[in-house]
């Protein structure tokens, strides 16, 4: 905490204060390929975004889960129910990768949370939306 180049570590909360904790919203991202290789933003497609809010203001006991998935061909054969998803999970169709592009911002806008994480968020989740994003959103 707070090491060399790192940011100072946080103050401690005043007595008898409690220390606010943070909203958090979790992104994982399912992307098209090609083969064996990794996902490319020039070429492979967002197929699907997974997002999990944990959020200290609403009273539950797990995060709220939302699927934001790109509606294909391919789509209409998965079945959901055998992936184990509760009852509890939305799944937002989008009629296509702009359309998924809009819901995932218009959620992170509603969430609105205090972090923003996921799983190597540089180049494997958030890296690689932004990038597909620019490709898709300046195509048309």
């Amino acid at each position: 905490r707070g090491g060399a180049g790192g940011p100072p570590p946080l103050p401690p909360p005043a007595a008898g204060e409690e220390q606010p904790r943070p909203s958090v919203l979790s992104v994982e991202v399912l992307a098209a390929c090609r083969g064996t290789l990794l996902p490319d933003p020039a070429q492979d497609a967002v197929l699907a975004v997974a997002i999990a809010l944990q959020d200290p203001r609403v009273e539950t006991p797990h995060a709220a889960v939302r699927l934001l998935l790109v509606r294909d061909d391919s789509c209409e054969r998965l079945a959901l129910p055998r992936l184990g998803l509760e009852d509890s999970v939305l799944c937002d169709w989008c009629g296509s990768e702009r359309g998924l592009f809009r819901a995932f911002i218009s959620a992170v806008h509603e969430a609105d949370p205090d972090l923003l994480v996921g799983f190597e968020v540089q180049g494997a989740s958030l890296g690689f939306l932004a990038d597909r994003y620019r490709v898709v959103m300046d195509d048309g």
